[in-house]
């Protein structure tokens, strides 16, 4: 398939219907984002809205790290969450083991 014709494809589809297939296509690590658990147990923080306020980040980056743990935030959202409430990127990105099958 040329790239031209991918360009096509890809600049038609919306984007939500692009985040699907992305998400769908690519294989996902097992690593998860805990930051909700932190932020209401830790941090008294209740919602995405509150988080929002406290650091300063979109209202749309906000709710996908509180709904999402699949969603690992890139570098400069993970340094603002660190930097605004004082946390490491270890305290809320954790590795998931999966049991493997024993045969």
């Amino acid at each position: 398939m040329s790239f031209i014709w991918i360009h096509y494809i890809v600049k038609s589809l919306t984007s939500q219907e692009l985040d699907y297939i992305l998400k769908e296509s690519l294989t996902v690590m097992p690593v998860r984002n805990i930051l909700k658990s932190i932020c209401i147990e830790r941090l008294n923080i209740p919602n995405a809205n509150q988080l929002k306020i406290r650091t300063g980040l979109g209202q749309g980056t906000c709710l996908r790290i509180w709904n999402e743990p699949d969603y690992l935030p890139d570098r400069t959202v993970m340094e603002k969450i660190c930097h605004e409430l004082g946390l490491q990127p270890g305290e809320f990105i954790t590795y998931v083991y999966e049991e493997k099958e024993v045969k």
